[in-house]
């Protein structure tokens, strides 16, 4: 591979890192603890925080799903007392709880603690579970808060004397405020997509995404992360830009040396000179396979995240979950493929040999 600039910057929603995962944590002790470290880059009112919940044993009462908010101390931790307490505004089932009502005032820049309990008397036959991603699992960028933003994830089994260590960057809620506004991430399952979703042959996966106005952008390459294989691909991994309207190629990347997937790691698929586009541009960023002679059984595939009603809310630029067959493209807005554009934030200064490349570590990340 040939010399190439670090770029700065991205716009999309490469995951920090290449393992996807999501884990669950059961309330179902009194002092079982579930903490969510956040900090706003601007001075909000808190209305409600919403999050997702796998499983439900026994049966709790809403009012046993409890939600308070703490400042975060010296040594980041919760500490103090709450500074406000509500009760979930239903029973917890399987699928999002909301806790509303909080009126509380927050200040920008500060950390607080989101702490999830469980009050039932009989926490051990009564209980719920929640589900939160693991430290590398958000998209970066998500409303200009989450990923490296401070927010994290931590846990207590003794009533939050101590904490576990904090997973930075991992975000499992969605906070809406009184002027409307929302933020956090939010979603039900991390999945690597079916044989019917696989890339083969002419078929590809892609990121659907409306740019913004008002803002042209200088592409130098597109980054995602592990993909799985099956069987033994003929074809090469590449990277293409299309227009959404008309599906025409606005670029195309090298292809990659090498078709097995490397580890905890993201692929970098870069183009032989920089792609402009637009602002306001409907575009796909699609991967697919040089060779377009496989079928299903020789197959690459990438992960998505399932999104929750609203996880939704949270992602920017319409962006969705897109997928050719082979004849048609079908969008999903339920999900999304963590992939971005590595943007060129100077003139381009260098051109990469065919083979592609792979990050030699951790870009500048958000939009």
């Amino acid at each position: 591979m040939g010399l190439v600039k670090i770029p700065g910057a991205s716009f999309g929603f490469a995951a920090d890192g290449g393992t996807l995962t999501v884990t669950t944590f059961n309330i179902d002790a009194a002092n079982d603890r579930l903490g969510y470290r956040f900090v706003l880059n601007l001075a909000k009112t808190l209305s409600s925080i919403t999050v997702y919940c796998s499983s439900v044993t026994g049966a709790p009462i809403a009012a046993d799903a409890v939600c308070e908010i703490y400042a975060a101390g010296a040594d980041g931790n919760p500490t103090g007392a709450a500074l406000a307490s509500v009760v979930a505004a239903g029973a917890p089932a399987v699928g999002e709880i909301v806790f509303s009502g909080f009126g509380l005032a927050l200040t920008a820049g500060t950390a607080y603690w989101a702490v999830f309990k469980n009050v039932n008397a009989s926490p051990a036959a009564n209980f719920y579970r929640l589900l939160h991603p693991t430290a590398s699992a958000i998209p970066s960028g998500i409303s200009g808060q989450a990923g490296n933003a401070g927010w994290a994830v931590s846990t207590s089994t003794d009533g939050g004397g101590t904490w576990s260590s904090v997973a930075a960057g991992a975000v499992g809620m969605v906070l809406a405020f009184s002027d409307l506004s929302v933020t956090g991430w939010l979603h039900s399952a991390v999945t690597t997509t079916p044989v019917g979703d696989g890339i083969y042959a002419t078929r590809k996966q892609a990121l659907r995404l409306t740019t913004p106005a008002g803002c042209s952008m200088n592409v130098l390459g597109v980054c995602f992360p592990t993909v799985a294989k099956t069987g033994s691909p003929t074809g090469f991994l590449l990277a293409t830009l299309r227009a959404a309207a008309d599906d025409s190629v606005l670029g195309t990347s090298f292809q990659f040396s090498c078709n097995t997937p490397p580890g905890n790691s993201q692929w970098v698929a870069l183009f032989g000179s920089p792609i402009v586009i637009p602002p306001s541009s409907d575009i796909r960023i699609a991967i697919q396979e040089s060779a377009q002679a496989d079928a299903s059984g020789n197959r690459y595939n990438l992960r998505t995240m399932d999104l929750t009603t609203a996880g939704r809310t949270v992602v920017p630029h319409s962006a969705r979950y897109s997928y050719y067959d082979g004849a048609n493209w079908t969008d999903d807005a339920g999900r999304i493929l963590p992939v971005s554009l590595i943007l060129d934030e100077v003139p381009f200064t260098a051109v990469a040999a065919a083979g592609g490349g792979r990050s030699p570590g951790l870009f500048g990340y958000g939009f």
